[in-house]
């Protein structure tokens, strides 16, 4: 089975994925190096499109999942790209090397591209 891969939006995995290796490396278990990583100040936030539009999630028990951006007006299933992507992408660059925005590979046919934003998604 192959790992699940991910788009990086804004923010940096690079020092949390050393320590990772390193850490399994000598044995840690996974749920042992999470949760140093996020005593140590890592969080992670998730671009998704959900039945009310586009948001931004943690994805990480520790957190408890909490929604962290939930567009105001969810009358569309389009709803809210835009301002999730900028607010996930200002919220990864306050503390870029304790931030992390990304989406899943299952999402990127759906994260609109420079092409489908000026055009609008009826004419793509």
């Amino acid at each position: 089975m192959e790992a699940p891969q991910f788009l990086i939006l804004a923010g940096s995995t690079l020092k949390w994925d050393l320590e990772r290796d390193l850490m399994l490396g000598i044995g840690q278990a996974p749920s042992v190096i999470q949760s140093a990583q996020y005593e140590a100040g890592k969080r992670e936030a998730e671009l998704m499109r959900t039945e009310a539009g586009w948001e931004v999630h943690s994805p990480n028990a520790l957190d408890g999942y909490i929604s962290l951006y939930v567009p105001d007006d969810q009358s569309t299933t389009d709803r809210g790209f835009e301002e999730a992507h900028a607010w996930g992408c200002a919220w990864a660059n306050e503390r870029p090397q304790y931030r992390v925005f990304w989406i899943h590979e299952r999402l990127i046919p759906a994260y609109p591209t420079e092409t489908t934003l000026l055009q609008g998604e009826d004419d793509v």
